[in-house]
């Protein structure tokens, strides 16, 4: 496996940081599958749905909508 870096706010960032290994695990699970699907169809309407899904998945867990704001994304 080789690392990526994306850029998020700090909020996101120590969210990030606290977070279980298996919760770590489990995300970067689902955003490795959505950058495979952007990339390999390039449907980009697709992966911004599953990410506004794994968005609210995130938020269930505790990361707040201020946290997960998506123009600090995009």
């Amino acid at each position: 496996m080789e690392k990526i870096s994306i850029e998020v706010n700090a909020d996101l960032a120590k969210a990030w940081e606290d977070a279980s290994a298996d919760f770590k695990k489990e995300i970067s699970e689902l955003i490795e599958s959505q950058i495979k699907q952007a990339l390999g169809r390039g449907d980009k309407e697709k992966v911004l749905k599953d990410l506004d899904e794994l968005r609210s998945k995130m938020e269930s867990r505790g990361l707040t909508q201020e946290i997960l704001n998506p123009s600090d994304f995009f």
